[in-house]
């Protein structure tokens, strides 16, 4: 891994629907860096002074204001761990230790007010929602002990997610993540592989052999793709002889 100072953490979100992949993903970062860990939206749902809009229907016909979720612990503990301060996981009562890179599930990437001026980098998983509702659904499957249990959970599930607004705002959600994201990934390809996209993309940030110039070229060429090479040349400018 490229040398870099530890603390204050450098911050990566991963967001997307859910489904899409984000606590595989935001392990699976964390692991290939070595020096990160990882950090999840989920533990901090019932911490002091969490909300969420309760009718989902309601936050779609109005404003669509990501700061509607708050979760104000969350961002006090991930201020703390950049830092370096460790903290206690809310959900687990499990120490979580600072780290040179955070890696955190947050669904709206930037776009909260709380926790924007702390995030460095934004991984926006790409997929399909009826692959992302096809992984939930599996996920109850495994967690139901009995079949009468699964068709309850199923149930309240798909009601919520067709009438009280979950699959909307799960676009929703992703097209604000989307408009300060830094890489987007394509969510149905090998998690590792995606993984290391991720990390790749924001070492070519932070490494100190490189100059800003290289940085930026490298998180062109994650940002853009295919597309990348003929951005790139148009920004190199025309090379001496022709070439």
């Amino acid at each position: 891994m490229v040398a870099v100072d530890r603390f204050p953490s450098y911050v990566i979100a991963i967001a997307g629907a859910s489904g899409a992949g984000k606590t595989t993903l935001v392990r699976k970062v964390a692991e290939c860096l070595d020096d990160a860990v990882p950090f999840f939206f989920d533990d901090y749902e019932r911490t002091e002074g969490a909300t969420a809009p309760a009718d989902l229907n309601a936050w779609l016909a109005g404003d669509r204001d990501p700061n509607a979720w708050s979760r104000p612990v969350m961002a006090g503990h991930l201020r703390r761990l950049r830092s370096g301060e460790s903290v206690v996981n809310p959900r687990h009562q499990t120490i979580i230790e600072p780290a040179a890179f955070i890696v955190m599930e947050e669904p709206f990437g930037r776009r909260r007010n709380e926790i924007c001026d702390l995030v460095d980098f934004v991984v926006c998983i790409d997929l399909p929602l009826e692959i992302a509702l096809a992984r939930r659904l599996l996920e109850y499957a495994t967690k139901a002990k009995d079949p009468a249990k699964y068709v309850e959970m199923l149930q309240s599930f798909l009601t919520r997610y067709l009438q009280a607004g979950t699959r909307e705002t799960y676009i929703a959600a992703n097209a604000l993540a989307m408009q300060e994201r830094n890489l987007v990934v394509d969510g149905t390809r090998n998690p590792n592989v995606i993984a290391q996209d991720v990390v790749e993309a924001v070492l070519s940030l932070r490494s100190p052999d490189s100059s800003p110039f290289d940085k930026w070229i490298g998180y062109l060429k994650h940002l853009e793709g295919e597309d990348s090479d003929a951005l790139v040349d148009e920004m190199r400018g025309p090379r001496p002889n022709g070439g």
